[in-house]
């Protein structure tokens, strides 16, 4: 039989307070498969099948090579810590075994649930991985403890809280399944002196359906478009349609010339803003 584990808040969520609460949070009743990279991974995009495959250390039957469409449904789902506490999704449609607890993945989607921003650089070998499926425990907070330094004790269920097994660990919770998602589809063309910059906004709920546009999943629809010249900031504009215009005027004000960058963001009344979409146009 397994051993269970509970989850157990400390009390303390990083305001002032006397006392220690603690508040039984979730129990897990099968263990999480986690492993590393054995080799640094490539930069991807989010937006295609990647040919390239990594090596990772993962324990013998943690994951196992599916068809397509299985992949297209969810099915072999990563975490990869591309840096501290971000965290990218992937999947990968090949998981070969070629040695013990040794596993090749291949035939790779990057940047899942919105985590594209995250695939566009190189993740160092040692990175950690952990296997995205019902072992993987999501434990319930209220919107106002975002940001706010929470205070965890987990260890074995059959044990009482300060029993020496349980381990403490201190995290702050960004939200980011509150996160807005990258638009999507940004193009820029010339209209006279003026340019005009649309996009197709995207969706955190549900966003799967074809035969109608998605659901804004917001309170309210709103972008900001910032114009770069490399890295400085000519000018930000705020709209609350998939479109802008930098006109003549903006253009001739900011000094702008040659190739100049674009990029749009979608943002939430909770979150704020999310991760950027952007090209170079020659202004």
């Amino acid at each position: 039989m397994t051993d269970r584990f509970s989850f157990d808040i400390h009390g303390r969520d990083g305001r002032a307070r006397t006392g220690v609460i603690h508040t039984r949070r979730g129990e897990i009743r099968t263990p999480a498969f986690m492993g590393e990279l054995l080799e640094p991974l490539a930069p991807g995009d989010g937006a295609l099948w990647q040919r390239a495959s990594v090596e990772v250390q993962m324990p013998t039957g943690s994951l196992l090579s599916r068809d397509r469409l299985a992949v297209l449904n969810g099915a072999n789902g990563l975490a990869l810590e591309v840096a501290p506490d971000q965290w990218e999704v992937l999947q990968a449609q090949d998981a070969t075994l070629i040695g013990t607890n040794r596993l090749r993945l291949s035939r790779l989607l990057r940047g899942r649930r919105g985590t594209e921003h995250l695939a566009a650089t190189e993740v160092p070998a040692g990175a950690r991985v952990v296997v995205l499926d019902e072992a993987v425990l999501r434990l319930p907070l209220d919107i106002d403890a975002r940001g706010l330094s929470r205070h965890y004790r987990v260890g074995p269920s059959t044990k009482p809280l300060g029993d020496p097994s349980f381990v403490a660990l201190e995290t702050v919770t960004e939200g980011v399944g509150l996160r807005p998602y990258a638009p999507a589809h940004l193009r820029a063309a010339r209209e006279g002196g003026d340019i005009r910059l649309t996009w197709v906004r995207r969706t955190r709920l549900g966003g799967d359906t074809w035969e109608t546009e998605v659901p804004l999943g917001e309170e309210g629809e709103a972008y900001r478009l910032r114009v770069l010249s490399g890295e400085t900031l000519l000018r930000e504009i705020e709209t609350t349609d998939p479109t802008a215009l930098y006109t003549a005027a903006q253009q001739a004000a900011d000094g702008a010339s040659g190739p100049t960058a674009f990029r749009v963001a979608q943002r939430s009344s909770i979150f704020g803003y999310g991760p950027e979409k952007g090209i170079t146009f020659d202004v």
